[in-house]
């Protein structure tokens, strides 16, 4: 087996293994994301679907205040973050 294709087949069994990776961390973030309420996960799911969305935008979305919707992020963030921290 020449260099060149000793090199190509260790590029490939290292792009499998990112891949493989990004499927867990795709696998875990969307787990996470199940545990929130159906508002706070409308709420995160949009920001994630269209990125650049504003609150403001959201909340007309969701025929909510912009208040709402702030809050219903920063309660997510913050259970986010407890889940996260038991992974």
């Amino acid at each position: 087996m020449t260099l060149t294709m000793r090199t190509a087949e260790e590029k490939i069994k290292e792009i499998n293994e990112k891949l493989k990776y990004q499927k867990k961390v795709h696998q875990t973030v969307k787990s996470m994301i199940g545990t929130l309420t159906e508002k706070q996960r409308q709420v995160v799911t949009m920001l994630l679907k269209y990125n650049g969305i504003t609150q403001k935008e959201i909340a007309k979305e969701l025929g909510v205040t912009p208040a709402a919707v702030t809050q219903r992020l920063t309660t997510a963030i913050k259970n986010l973050k407890k889940i996260y921290k038991n992974f």
